[in-house]
């Protein structure tokens, strides 16, 4: 539709000449009506040029008009896919943002696992050093309350007591070694609590420092874009309302030339029965004129003098009513081709 070419000036219509004759339609001069009856000759006016230019110059604007909105129409769809493709990257960065949050959170559950079996361990470590350290003393304690309760001869007790002193100190040593053993495990474990926290907010704020950055200045392009589509829109809604109110004015046009042309024939068909009686009319008067010339002929001379000057005042009045008549009949002719001619140019 868009691509068809413009509509050339109409051809003149062949009926635009007027030179028809009413009773037959062939072309040609119009033979007389009445034989022997003087015919007047008279020039019918051509359709106008200006009417014609002006509804050329109509409808080159309204193809215009017709390009223009599909131009516009045009720039919208590319809109819209570029919005439709801005929308499915915002799409899949929400996705990516989406899989982050997802790998952080599996990132999240395997360090609080981690953490979980540390602590768990360090427990079961700590439960067991105290298990051990408890079972040493309550040896220590028997063994001591055994060795005070039995003493032992005077002849080895000094070697006995020595042994005692050793093992004690033995035991204390083992009791301090157990003790730094135990802080250093509990402090290695709030070492790996601290750097699991750390990597976890690290991770946190890389998330939301990267992802939420692009997703938002995602999001502001795609409000940004979806402000601007729906102005086009309002636009090209505008201007198919416009250019279907232009539409209902030529159909209304084209219809009230239909109308005026359908008017028009039907005066023409009118006129046509109007003349054919006027035409009958002056056949009788013919014939009459005849007979009176006739019965004239055998008159006195005088007697033909009167009646002289009322035949040709009568035989002047039926010319001038065919010439009016024949005026008449060319205007309306001249406007039924106008009405054509707009009708197939406004189609």
């Amino acid at each position: 539709m868009a691509d068809s070419p413009l509509p050339t000036s109409p051809s003149p219509n062949k009926f635009d000449s007027f030179d028809l004759d009413v009773g037959t339609g062939e072309e040609g001069s119009s033979t007389s009506a009445v034989s022997g009856s003087p015919s007047p000759t008279f020039t019918h006016p051509q359709g106008r040029e200006g009417d014609r230019a002006a509804l050329i110059k109509e409808v080159s604007a309204l193809y215009k008009e017709r390009y223009r909105l599909a131009r516009m129409h045009r720039k919208a769809e590319l809109r819209v896919v570029t919005s439709l493709k801005r929308r499915r990257q915002a799409a899949r960065a929400r996705a990516a943002l989406l899989q982050a949050d997802q790998n952080a959170s599996a990132q999240e559950l395997q360090y609080r696992l981690l953490l979980e079996e540390a602590r768990e361990k360090a427990e079961r470590t700590t439960a067991q050093a105290n298990e051990a350290l408890t079972s040493f003393l309550h040896q220590q304690k028997a063994l001591v309350k055994y060795s005070f309760s039995a003493l032992p001869p005077e002849k080895g007790r000094g070697e006995t007591v020595e042994q005692l002193l050793k093992r004690q100190q033995q035991v204390e040593e083992q009791l301090k070694q157990a003790r730094s053993a135990y802080y250093s495990l509990a402090l290695k474990k709030q070492q790996r609590e601290d750097e699991l926290k750390r990597r976890q907010e690290t991770a946190d704020d890389q998330v939301s420092v990267t992802e939420m950055l692009r997703l938002v200045v995602e999001t502001e392009a795609y409000i940004e874009e979806a402000g601007v589509q729906e102005c086009s829109i309002l636009t090209s809604r505008g201007s198919l309302h416009a250019t279907e109110a232009s539409i209902a004015k030529h159909l209304q046009r084209n219809k009230e030339l239909t109308d005026m042309m359908e008017e028009a024939e039907a005066k023409v068909e009118q006129l046509r029965l109007q003349i054919s009686q006027k035409k009958d009319e002056l056949k009788t008067l013919a014939k009459k004129q005849a007979q009176s010339n006739r019965l004239s002929a055998h008159l006195q001379p005088a007697s033909r003098l009167l009646l002289d000057p009322v035949l040709a005042r009568d035989l002047k009045e039926k010319l001038a009513l065919k010439e009016d008549l024949e005026d008449e009949l060319g205007r309306l002719k001249q406007l039924s081709a106008r009405s054509n001619v707009r009708r197939k140019s406004a189609t």
